[in-house]
């Protein structure tokens, strides 16, 4: 019953296609880690909170947001799913409406999104 496949070169074509395969998913995938600006109109409508009129969002991948507005600096925990990213404050969490587009990142405040562009920072 053992059968022993009589060319190895078809495994290994297999396991480098499964291989290729994997990396491309990884590397393919989009995440909110990073640094974004935007344009100081992140206002949720009919919703208080300390987060809105961002000018500046900063993911970490350990899960930790900052949140530069014009007059304050912030620290909150932050989880994502697909369309939606939850910001916990100390007493309260958000839920936030995301759209992931490459290098722009819109937030809906309402009926409207408020629009995030992520900024490349040169590692050495």
């Amino acid at each position: 019953m053992n059968k022993r496949i009589k060319n190895p070169f078809i495994i290994l074509i297999a396991v480098s296609i499964l291989i290729f395969c994997l990396i491309v998913n990884v590397f393919s995938r989009q995440t909110v880690v990073g640094v974004w600006y935007g344009d100081n109109t992140f206002d949720i409508i009919g919703v208080y909170a300390p987060f809105e009129f961002a000018t500046k969002l900063e993911f970490e991948a350990d899960g930790t947001l900052t949140v530069t507005t014009e007059n304050d600096v912030s620290t909150y925990k932050y989880s994502t799913t697909d369309d939606t990213i939850t910001i916990q404050g100390e007493a309260v969490s958000w839920g936030v409406y995301y759209e992931l587009n490459g290098e722009v990142l819109n937030i809906r405040t309402g009926r409207n999104f408020s629009t995030f562009t992520k900024r490349r920072t040169n590692k050495k």
